[in-house]
């Protein structure tokens, strides 16, 4: 079950947070859309879903930057 595997491998994320605070985990929610309009074939992503992808990364990226005043 996908929603199974994808809750252990946050959980093992969790468990390794703990131990090294600067390891982070951007959600996977919604990276493409939910639309279907972002991938070639449901899976791939294409300029579209490259696109909504750097929507989602980069302020999560831009954020974690700030916190160690390296932006």
């Amino acid at each position: 079950d996908f929603q199974l595997r994808n809750e252990r491998f946050r959980e093992e994320i969790s468990k390794l947070q703990k131990k090294d605070p600067h390891l982070y985990l951007l959600p996977e929610t919604g990276l493409m859309g939910d639309d279907h309009e972002g991938t070639i074939d449901g899976v791939h992503p294409n300029d579209l879903g490259f696109d909504r992808m750097i929507r989602k990364i980069l302020p999560f990226t831009k954020n974690i930057l700030q916190q160690y005043n390296l932006l």
